[in-house]
Order: C-alpha cells, then sequence, then structure tokens
C-alpha cells in the first residue's frame, strides 16, 4: 500500500475457540429481547440492547430509515451469535440467510445457515446483505482462515455479487477518528482512507452512515451502501 497503511503486531489463536453453536435455544430468547415490546435489556452483550448508540440500535434504526426489510430476503455474513438474524425477524425479514466458515445449528422458519464456500457457488441474489465485525477479520488468519491480502477485498467481491441490482449492504467495520489506515496482524482491519476507498471501488456507493460513539481507533460504525 506504498506505505500509507501502518501495519501492526498482535498476534491470537481463535482456532481452538471454534465449537459450533447451537442456536436453537438462544433464538426465542433474543427474539423476545429485540423485538420493539421487549425493551432489549439484553444478556449483558453490547450487541444484544438497545441502550444508546449501541450496535442493535443503530442497525434498527438502519432498518427503520433507510432499508426496508420487511418481506425480503437478507444474509448475514459472518456471525457468532444471531443477533443480526434476530433484529432482522423483528422488523419482517421474510428469509435469512446466515453465511458462516462455523456453520451454526438452526432450525427455524425463517433463519436458515450455509457454509461460506458452498454461498459462493449458489446464484443466489438478496435484498440486503449484513455484516457486522467480520470483514476485517477477512484473510488474517485468526479464525483458521487461509492467510489472504485482500481476504476483505474478495468477501466484498462476494457480496456484490449476491446482491440485486438495487440491493443493499449494511457494513459494521472499525474505522479510526484520524483517517489513518491500519493492519493489525493477525486481529483486524481499521479501515481509514485508502482501504475504506478499496472497499467501495468493488462497486458500492455510500448512501449514509450510523457513527459509534467510542472514542478509538476501532470505532465500529454502520456503512449503509448501495450496489452500484
Amino acid at each position: 500500500m506504498e506505505g500509507k497503511v501502518i501495519i501492526q503486531h498482535f498476534y491470537q489463536d481463535c482456532r481452538s475457540m471454534e465449537r459450533v453453536p447451537n442456536w436453537n435455544k438462544v433464538i426465542p430468547n433474543l427474539i423476545s429481547h429485540l423485538s420493539p415490546e421487549g425493551c432489549a435489556s439484553g444478556d449483558g452483550d453490547r450487541y444484544c440492547n438497545y441502550s444508546s448508540d449501541t450496535p442493535a440500535t443503530n442497525l434498527s434504526k438502519a432498518f427503520t430509515s433507510w432499508v426496508t426489510v420487511e418481506g425480503k430476503d437478507v444474509a448475514v455474513i459472518g456471525s457468532r451469535k444471531p443477533w443480526i438474524e434476530c433484529i432482522l425477524c423483528t422488523h419482517g425479514a421474510r428469509k435469512i440467510t446466515t453465511v458462516e466458515y462455523l456453520v451454526p445449528n438452526v432450525d427455524h422458519d425463517v433463519i436458515r445457515a450455509i457454509h461460506y464456500s458452498q454461498w459462493r457457488r449458489t446464484d443466489e441474489q438478496h435484498d440486503a446483505i449484513v455484516s457486522f465485525s467480520s470483514i476485517e477479520h477477512s484473510g488474517l488468519g485468526r479464525y483458521g482462515d487461509p492467510v489472504d491480502p485482500d481476504g476483505d477485498i474478495k468477501a466484498l467481491q462476494d457480496i456484490h455479487s449476491h446482491l440485486k441490482g438495487d440491493g443493499y449492504l449494511l457494513l459494521g467495520i472499525p474505522e479510526p477518528d484520524d483517517g489513518i489506515d491500519r493492519v493489525c496482524l493477525n486481529l483486524h482491519r481499521s479501515y481509514g482512507r485508502v482501504l475504506l476507498k478499496r472497499l467501495l471501488d468493488v462497486g458500492f456507493e455510500e448512501i449514509d452512515e450510523i457513527r459509534s460513539p467510542s472514542p478509538d481507533t476501532t470505532r465500529q460504525n454502520l456503512k449503509i451502501w448501495k450496489k452500484s
């Protein structure tokens, strides 16, 4: 990247943490918490409550103000806990496809799970795709995935090819306040001016964003992008 990206080193091997999750007991409780009637006090997880400016709050706001998912076909890329899927359920999504390398056990009328490699080979076209705190890890090997410096770009290309022509991507990624790009090996990327433009150049137009209040270099902003 011609010296424009800061390279840091902080190695973490998360492969031993990998266990196939069982979502069947988790989903009903989360849907109850994350429904408008449930007040979403959550379970202590910052993703799973609607207190001020949490990821759940921001995502729900996006579904209310920018991207209507009621009756729509939506995919979720990278999901260890089905908080996104449950928010989609409360907003009336018709079909939800979770795409993961570690495919969870799930038996649900609306939510299904599929391996990433299998999804890539399909010709499925989604009205919207959501990915939060996932793309920045692609290709860094932290979770046992093959090391590939362009792993995030290739993931965005896969997303682009599986979106309908007028489809939306809701993307939660770390974005530093100083605009300086960082790759912390093997933890994650932090998207400043250079790395963020590379993602957009895959073929997206930025419609809006919801900024996280976290005052640090790993602020997880929610990007609302439309396929171009």
